[in-house]
């Protein structure tokens, strides 16, 4: 009896001593990571490209992966899946990735010379001490308005400043023919969150206030059940809910028809379509939606910002910043890190994307990075956009999506 004790003992300790060494084997594969989460097809493609180039030749060899970008983060990121490096858009991504970052300081200020002062602001500050650097500005995404210029030249009004301006300069494409001059993609629910989020900063009292108000329902803790209806009821219906001022601004739209009644079907290539075929002119979308859509066509579009009654210096607009977050603290991660805020690989990253450049002075290839960088600037931190900042999957920002809906086309 003793010596099938020992034996067993003796098995034990030889697998315990081999699931060791294989633990071993794989967190250090592991660690040679670079993962990505939320950032767009096209961008991780570029990002990819450029990270690729640069790192063929060096010592340690680097593999890609991508988390799935319609769950979050902090379900599919754990001890065995930590990457060396993480990519992903700001918002409860960054913020989780900066809690599980590993401490030691790797990343330091000097890091952010030459970057503007919005940029240097959105930085999260993390690992166990809650001090270290964990998050780095890489590009930035806008949420604007894009406004048929064309026409607007041929509309008889002098500027487009004002909310005001944005709906008349919508009446009269409307009288000369236009349907329905006003669209965005409203079946993707990114897109209207980002939208109701950029309303809310620009339209309410309380701007950013309300925007944080917002963030804090859409942020379901774990201890909770999901719930889109009243989820929706509080970020809507009462005279203080954060998004009353967004909604009432919607309806005015739809009541005018305006923007069509089956708006919130449209997908992001119906409305590339209708703005290759001139029958939208008015349009809500992202930078990256911007460069995603016909060129030619969309080149008769300018881009302007949410107008605000508000001060510049106390706005903060919707522009999603994609980040590096070291979650190695290693040598190699910094190099890697610091080589994507050099002045050559901004240019190369601001030309391949489309997005805005973080370096003040780095060139950008047109115009709209070129005045997404100037605007960002000018103001502070940027907000990510609901979609970044909720804490909820894609099919559930699908469903609170659905009911704002809802209240915007059918009650009064």
């Amino acid at each position: 009896m003793k010596r099938k004790t020992q034996i067993s003992i003796a098995v034990i300790m030889s697998l315990i001593a081999i699931a060791a060494v294989w633990t071993v084997m794989f967190i250090n594969r592991q660690t040679n990571i670079i993962a990505f989460h939320n950032l767009s097809e096209r961008d991780e493609a570029e990002i990819r490209k450029i990270l690729q180039e640069s790192l063929d030749g060096k010592k340690n060899k680097y593999e890609f992966m991508s988390f799935d970008g319609d769950e979050l983060l902090s379900s599919q990121m754990n001890f065995i899946k930590k990457p060396a490096l993480l990519i992903t858009s700001s918002g409860t991504s960054e913020l989780f990735a900066a809690e599980k970052a590993e401490d030691g300081g790797i990343i330091t200020a000097d890091i952010f010379d030459g970057m503007t002062s919005s940029m240097r602001e959105s930085t999260v500050f993390g690992g166990e001490s809650g001090k270290s650097v964990v998050s780095v500005p890489m590009l930035v995404n806008f949420f604007g308005i894009e406004i048929d210029y064309t026409d607007f030249r041929n509309s008889g009004m002098e500027k487009i400043e004002t909310w005001e301006d944005i709906v008349e300069f919508a009446r009269r494409q409307k009288a000369r023919g236009t349907e329905y001059p006003v669209a965005f993609a409203g079946k993707d629910p990114s897109t209207v969150l980002d939208l109701m989020g950029a309303l809310t900063e620009a339209l309410s009292r309380n701007g950013t206030a309300d925007y944080e108000k917002a963030k804090s329902l859409l942020r379901v803790r774990s201890e909770e059940k999901f719930n889109a209806a009243r989820i929706a009821q509080k970020l809507c219906d009462a005279d203080d809910a954060p998004f009353y001022d967004a909604v009432k601004f919607l309806k005015s739209l739809k009541n005018d028809n305006l923007i069509p009644p089956n708006v919130f079907s449209l997908t992001k290539n119906d409305i590339n379509a209708f703005i290759q075929a001139r029958i939208v002119k008015v349009a809500f979308m992202s930078l990256d939606d911007h460069r995603a859509t016909n060129q030619k066509s969309i080149a008769r579009f300018s881009t302007i910002y949410f107008p605000s009654r508000t001060s510049p210096a106390d706005r903060r607009f919707t522009a999603n910043v994609i980040k590096a977050i070291p979650m190695a603290n290693r040598s190699d991660v910094k190099e890697i890190i610091s080589a994507l805020v050099s002045t050559e690989t901004q240019e190369k990253m601001s030309r391949q994307t489309g997005l805005a450049p973080v370096l003040a002075r780095c060139r950008t290839p047109d115009k709209q990075a070129s005045e997404t960088r100037r605007w960002v600037a000018a103001t502070n931190a940027p907000l990510p956009g609901l979609s970044k900042d909720c804490a909820l999957t894609n099919a559930e920002q699908k469903q609170v999506v659905e009911e704002i809906a809802a209240k915007i086309l059918y009650e009064k």
